[in-house]
């Protein structure tokens, strides 16, 4: 259950990053946007999970942790070399790609207020990691409603911390890709045993 936890907090830690620098570029995430984001997020999450809970009976244990070790080592290994990676795509004309470089790009009208076409697009990109997270998740675990409502109440946790904590203090240019892939890569680890 614990680890469930831990998995849940890491898919959402990009949602309270993205937060905190809309809060200091004074960007305002409107209470229904709020939702939309949380809401995208778990359901990405749900999605995921139920995939794989659909094919847990057709696979033996010893395959089940091997893929979860899989999903979760190369996720770890993406967290680590993100940066990088962003900097190979970083000149793209795609919306899309452009909000995944820099989050705050969501809002493409410049209003300083996300509406709901841009907390959409933002929600699409920080989804990713728990899309392929919750199959790891699912494929170990059967408690879906928890695991969704969970995530949802972190997500709005978080959106709301990072507004707080980004009104409090400037954002430090810290990278904390590294520990959360350090993080993935020992639990995904751990399934192997």
């Amino acid at each position: 259950m614990l680890e469930i936890i831990i998995l849940i907090i890491i898919f959402s830690i990009d949602v309270l990053f993205v937060s905190i620098s809309y809060s200091i570029k004074n960007i305002k995430i409107p209470f229904n946007a709020l939702l939309m984001i949380s809401f995208i997020c778990s359901f990405s999450l749900l999605i995921s999970v139920l995939f794989s809970y659909s094919i847990n009976c057709f696979i033996n244990n010893t395959l089940k942790n091997f893929i979860s070790f899989l999903i979760l080592f190369l996720m770890g290994l993406y967290n680590i070399f993100q940066e990088r990676i962003k900097r190979l795509f970083k000149d793209s004309n795609n919306k899309l790609l452009n909000i995944y470089f820099d989050e705050t790009k969501a809002d493409f009208n410049n209003s300083q207020n996300l509406n709901q076409r841009e907390a959409f697009n933002l929600s699409l990109i920080l989804s990713i990691d728990t899309l392929f997270g919750g199959f790891s998740i699912g494929l170990v675990y059967n408690y879906i409603l928890f695991i969704t409502i969970l995530s949802f109440i972190i997500n709005i946790v978080f959106l709301e911390l990072g507004f707080f904590l980004g009104k409090k203090i400037k954002l430090l240019n810290i990278n904390t890709s590294y520990i959360l892939g350090i993080i993935l890569i020992i639990l995904g680890i751990l399934k192997l045993f």
